[in-house]
């Protein structure tokens, strides 16, 4: 539940450590069986859940550190598997973000990136909340002087874009 509303198999064997595909596939397949996980038709190995609801009830029976550690390690794993994929960047800002302030510079780095990104596609609301994320991590920092200005260009926009006036007027006057 922690890895996503949809996730491929690659990725929740290598934060398992499963010593076993042949395991994790049953288990899988048992899920799918129960009507808790849904296969995709489009790309072998990909899966998600079968309602939302069942995937937030799954991710709130887990303690807040053991959260924290399981969205470190797959963002990890994330970075692991996918280096050249530019694909993941919000996915690793929301598991960095996810993990701590400790790893606030690479929600800075990954939610820029993902965030001009969605600007790119015209995908405003998604823009508009990986550059938040990427603002609020900047300010775990302290230290973000020369990028803040240009993050907050950068989120201006997409609110205008998004029709969101006041917010980008606000972001254009900070």
């Amino acid at each position: 539940s922690i890895v996503g509303s949809q996730f491929d198999a690659d990725v929740l064997a290598d934060v398992l450590d499963a010593a076993s595909p042949g395991h994790l596939v049953a288990v899988l397949d048992e899920a799918v069986e129960a009507r808790l996980l849904v296969e995709s038709a489009e790309r072998i190995g990909r899966y998600g859940f079968s309602h939302a609801l069942v995937q937030q009830a799954l991710y709130e029976e887990q303690t807040l550190n053991r959260r924290a550690a399981l969205h470190e390690q797959i963002a990890s794993v994330l970075e692991r598997l996918r280096p050249a994929d530019a694909a993941p960047h919000a996915e690793l800002a929301y598991h960095y973000g996810r993990a701590g302030d400790r790893h606030a510079a690479k929600v800075v780095h990954h939610g820029r990136a993902a965030g001009e990104h969605a600007l790119a596609l015209l995908a405003y609301e998604d823009a508009i909340r990986d550059l938040s994320a990427a603002l609020t991590a900047l300010d775990a920092l302290g230290d973000g002087r020369q990028e803040r200005p240009e993050l907050l260009v950068l989120l201006g926009t997409a609110q205008t874009r998004a029709g969101e006036y006041e917010a980008a007027r606000a972001a254009f006057r900070e």
